[in-house]
């Protein structure tokens, strides 16, 4: 009743089937609630990430050209300059006792089978928005086929923890109305703090989540993780699956079912799918065997389908492919080819992924053809990286790739040439630069200082000669407190020595090794320290102040102590 008065409320404000609707609200039940309303009014919705820098969000805005915004009361001022209609969700819309069904003839047209229902944009290379127009017919088949292969009804609780803007957002919205089940939401801020998620994971019996494979790693590196007994299934994809992690699963959760999931925005987030069991993990990367209507293929340079074992470009249609890239012809020409194999004027997306085909029908992932990276779930170009932090005025020249960081993972690293050597850019400096335009997951863990990018014999950029980023440090630790963050700083972001005065971020941590850091001055000194701390705190000698802070508050202060010899 309250997403049809909603609903009602967009329709009277102007918005028709096929408008596009903003929706810029943090996770909550108002989130929901909105994309409903979006959907029954026939629009479609495009997520905005409210956190996301107001650069970015007027960028997006201006390319899709909304009809109307939904957004809270706090929501970001950017917003309001789009000349579109604003409705602003009050508690009332929220919860509102008295909300009556919407009776009005004609009130709420709804959506057709093809009409468009989601508005997803991705990474670009040239930093415009690249917005993936979703169809409801794909998304009604992703929903049911994960609800049939996960046999999830009524007694599961499904965790919604993804950003608002990420295509699993979707997913997670959408599978417990679709099956009956509960949606349990995680705060904002609270999905990568790994103590608070497993301890809501156990209050709230959620059985079914999703995780990126390293977000995965991060929580089962959590002790608590082994009291979420009551997960019945986990969810992965956005990333390849490191070796071992099946292991690593099944010895902390051996009760839960693991499933490898692969797709992108263009084919409705997932369109490959692989349960995770014994003797499964292998040399490459699992993706799985296509979903039920989906069809993926392994083709040559001339669309040519190759023998199994041989690599080629990953290819997937079906149902679930999306329309295109809105107001983007020449890129949706490009990436969306047609079908040889299929019915007359079927089409098939061209994913960038290398792959091959066991003789058991199962894809492996070998890499890509591309430089798209994926990191903590979530997809980068390097080009929009490159492109933002070369406007800094002491920027000439800059390449960004990933290196393999301290944990196993990889970190995002750009290597910078100063237009003046003798005065380069602080890496501090070009972090916060790219923090202004870039959302967080985009913003390089490492700025190194090159006199020259090495390139090769044709001239490009020689990415596989770029030095490892190396690290020097300043002040020294002056008590035990600050010797032991040193230590653990060290130990977390895989160099040798940490100044009091060095950034974790700056050294390349990021928000995954900060839930490391987070449980690790737990263990050792025995405090609850505030995830958001390691954010507001980057620097030893701050964070040192907080753990002594919150020591006088719970226990006894910290009093340093002679070692015996």
């Amino acid at each position: 009743a309250r997403s049809a008065r909603l609903a009602a409320r967009l329709v009277d404000r102007g918005v028709r089937p096929g408008d596009v609707v903003a929706v810029a609200v943090p996770r909550s039940a108002a989130l929901t609630l909105g994309h409903l309303a979006v959907l029954r009014a026939g629009a479609v919705c495009l997520p905005v990430d409210p956190d996301h820098p107001p650069v970015r969000v007027r960028a997006l805005l201006a390319d899709a050209a909304p009809a109307a915004v939904l957004t809270t009361p706090d929501g970001p001022a950017v917003l309001r300059e789009t000349g579109a209609a604003v409705l602003v969700l009050d508690a009332e819309d929220v919860s509102g006792a008295d909300a009556e069904p919407v009776t009005r003839p004609g009130a709420l047209p709804g959506p057709l089978p093809d009409s468009p229902a989601y508005l997803i944009h991705t990474a670009d290379p040239e930093g415009r928005p690249r917005g993936v127009v979703l169809a409801h017919r794909g998304l009604v088949n992703r929903l049911l086929w994960l609800q049939d292969s996960c046999a999830t009804g009524p007694g599961d609780r499904i965790l919604h923890k993804a950003p608002e803007d990420d295509d699993v957002a979707v997913w997670e919205l959408l599978a417990p109305l679709v099956a009956g089940a509960a949606q349990v939401t995680v705060p904002p801020g609270g999905a990568r703090d790994m103590v608070a998620l497993a301890r809501q994971i156990r209050r709230d019996a959620v059985t079914t989540a999703h995780f990126a494979p390293s977000l995965l790693e991060a929580f089962l590196a959590e002790p608590e993780a082994a009291h979420c007994t009551g997960l019945r299934r986990v969810l992965v994809s956005g990333e390849p699956v490191p070796p071992g992690l099946g292991d690593r699963f099944r010895s902390h959760l051996p009760e839960a079912e693991l499933r490898v999931l692969h797709g992108s925005a263009e084919v409705s987030s997932d369109a490959l799918v692989w349960s995770v069991g014994d003797g499964s993990d292998g040399a490459y990367a699992p993706a799985g065997r296509p979903a039920p209507n989906t069809r993926a293929l392994v083709l040559d340079a001339h669309l040519t389908p190759l023998p199994p074992g041989s690599p080629g470009e990953l290819y997937v249609g079906g149902v679930q492919l999306a329309y295109g890239y809105r107001g983007r012809a020449g890129l949706t020409a490009e990436r969306f080819v047609a079908d040889p194999y299929g019915p007359p004027g079927s089409r098939l997306h061209r994913t960038g992924d290398l792959a091959r085909v066991t003789r058991d029908g199962v894809i492996e992932l070998l890499g890509r053809t591309d430089d798209v990276l994926t990191l903590d779930g979530r997809r980068i170009e390097p080009g929009e990286v490159e492109r933002v932090l070369a406007e800094h005025p002491a920027v000439a020249e800059v390449a960004v790739t990933a290196r393999p960081g301290p944990t196993g993972g990889d970190a995002l690293v750009a290597y910078v040439v100063p237009v003046d050597p003798a005065a380069p850019a602080d890496a501090s400096a070009l972090r916060e630069h790219a923090a202004a335009v870039l959302p967080h997951h985009a913003v390089p863990a490492h700025c190194v200082t090159l006199d020259a990018l090495p390139c090769t014999a044709g001239g490009q950029i020689d990415r596989a000669a770029l030095p490892d980023p190396q690290h020097s440090t300043a002040r020294a630790p002056r008590n035990d407190v600050e010797r032991t963050l040193c230590d653990l700083f060290a130990e977390l972001l895989g160099v040798e020595s940490v100044s009091i005065d060095d950034s974790f971020f700056d050294l390349g941590g990021h928000s995954l090794l900060a839930t490391r850091l987070v449980s690790r001055v737990r263990s050792l000194f025995g405090i609850e320290l505030p995830f958001r701390d390691i954010f507001d705190a980057q620097t030893v000698v701050a964070l040192a102040e907080r753990v002594v802070g919150s020591s006088v508050g719970g226990r006894a202060a910290l009093v340093p102590m002679e070692r015996p010899g």
